[in-house]
């Protein structure tokens, strides 16, 4: 009996030992435990976007990938990551095919598709470098290829973009690519073409059904007539009011966008009421997809001066250069603005030239100078220039700038508008629109310091203001909008007094 015990008491270390083998620690059980839960997460988001239920499905995949990310592999997260960008969760899809790169660079396709969600979100130069990368070990990739087009057409380099669609096409027909030069010749203004291309897109896909659809509208809006009713109220602080009516209506001929536009304007102060009336038809072409031209003839008429019209109107032309867009302008204008501008008939011939340059996606520059003649034997010279930073790209847009604006005048002619000696203005403003299904909105408020010299005496103070757009898309082919505009600028308008405007607009297309 007591070898028994003795044989016992050996033995039970090398048991307890062995006992301690089979046990599974227990950071190991929890990250297992972790690890099975995650994919259970995932299945259910895989089964909401089977339904095509994304936005749920995305709030699955962050979910299991938040739990246990090293629990997929890379090619499950880069498809995880495109059903996100699918439901507009653009930014976690871009994370996790950053991450999925920094642990295979040679994806090809989560490499692709960083591309593309890039180039979703406005980020055009960071596109097209991930694209160029792919191209450059992959020439004939066709994704990487129309994801690079697209990007070029939307930063405005659509010859670029149509010789990359074009090339797609060379081997066969192509959804995207022909998607892609259709909408490039709608951005050109040949509409002849854009036609043709859109009767030779063939959706082979469910999916790209949509897509078609919302090209096809894209079209028809862009190149069938359009009609547009707008109504404003002015009011200043020299008693200023002006009630204007106009009504314009757009249409085509072969690839020259026309308009025909009739105005209508009352305007009283104190001592007197008058009132104008101007008929317009307007042309503009673009013959190439760096260089459009237009021209206007207008017949205006003055209320207080019966059997008496001048005629207006201007020729412009606009280029796109290398590294700048460029274009010059001529016009003759009546002012129409106060009943007192309306009693003296001024009128204003403008010789105008600008300049822009968009840097990349965030910087853009860019700058005006007009010679005015008047017809009160006055002159001006007015000089603008204009740095603007994009702090958001996509919905919602918002942009920060700062304006320095100078305008000098020959003389004051005491014509009824504002006429300094000189004016130095600077102004710092931002820029937001936002749109969400039918709705859509605009703002642009600024604040700044005007000086300027008139009549001798000098002057400076704070100046402040904005202007915002409210819309909303009745039906595909109307939209009904409400504005308001107004401030202490000195330049605001014509007459240089503190202003508002409201008005209201009613857009329709034809079917």
């Amino acid at each position: 009996m007591k070898r028994l015990i003795l044989a016992l008491l050996l033995c039970m270390p090398v048991c307890s030992f062995a006992a301690g083998e089979a046990e599974v620690p227990k950071e190991a059980q929890i990250s297992v435990d972790k690890s099975e839960s995650a994919k259970a997460i995932k299945k259910t988001g895989d089964e909401l976007a089977a339904k095509g239920d994304y936005k749920k499905a995305t709030e699955e995949y962050l979910k299991a990938l938040s739990l246990s990310r090293e629990s997929f592999t890379t090619d499950e997260r880069a498809q995880m990551a495109m059903y996100m960008s699918w439901a507009g969760s653009y930014n976690e899809s871009i994370f996790e095919l950053k991450k999925v790169i920094e642990e295979n660079p040679k994806d090809l396709q989560a490499r692709v598709h960083l591309a593309r969600v890039l180039s979703w979100t406005g980020n055009l130069d960071d596109s097209l470098k991930e694209s160029g990368a792919v191209l450059s070990e992959h020439p004939g990739n066709k994704e990487a290829m129309t994801v690079q087009a697209n990007a070029l057409r939307w930063k405005g380099k659509t010859g670029e973009a149509v010789k990359i669609y074009e090339k797609i096409m060379e081997g066969g027909e192509d959804f995207e690519a022909r998607v892609g030069l259709t909408y490039a010749m709608l951005s050109i203004g040949d509409r002849k073409a854009a036609r043709e291309n859109r009767d030779r897109v063939k959706p082979l896909y469910p999916y790209q059904e949509k897509d078609y659809r919302d090209l096809k509208e894209a079209v028809d809006a862009a190149t069938r007539p359009t009609f547009d009713a707008k109504a404003s109220y002015y009011n200043d602080t020299d008693f200023n009011q002006v009630n204007r009516l106009l009504f314009s209506s757009g249409f085509w001929i072969n690839n020259w966008k026309a308009d025909l536009k009739y105005a209508r304007t009352y305007a009283q102060d104190k001592t007197r009421n008058n009132d104008a009336e101007a008929i317009f038809f307007n042309g503009y072409s673009k013959f190439t997809d760096k260089f459009g031209a237009g021209a206007g003839v207008g017949l205006n008429l003055i209320g207080n001066r019966e059997g008496t019209a001048f005629l207006s109107g201007h020729v412009k032309a606009d280029l796109k250069a290398k590294y700048a867009d460029f274009g010059a302008s001529l016009s003759r204008d009546v002012l129409t603005d106060t009943a007192q501008l309306i009693e003296n008939a001024i009128r204003a011939t403008n010789y105008g030239f600008f300049a822009s340059r968009k840097f990349n996606d965030r910087y853009s520059l860019s700058g005006n100078l007009t010679y005015r003649d008047y017809s009160d034997d006055n002159s001006a010279i007015d000089f603008q220039i204009s740095p603007l930073y994009s702090v958001m790209l996509k919905n919602p847009t918002v942009a920060v700038g700062y304006s320095f604006r100078y305008l000098g005048f020959e003389r004051q002619s005491r014509g009824g508008y504002y006429d300094p000696d000189s004016y130095f203005a600077h102004k710092l403003f931002s820029v937001i629109s936002y749109d969400k299904g039918r709705f859509y909105t605009y703002l642009e408020p600024y604040i700044g310091y005007q000086s300027a010299t008139r009549f001798g005496s000098d002057s400076g103070d704070i100046f402040s203001g904005g202007a915002a757009i409210a819309g909303y898309k009745i039906k595909k082919n109307a939209s009904f909008e409400v504005n308001a505009e107004g401030g202490n600028s000195a330049v605001g308008t014509a007459a240089g007094f503190r202003y508002y405007i409201l008005g209201m607009k009613l857009v329709c297309t034809t079917f």
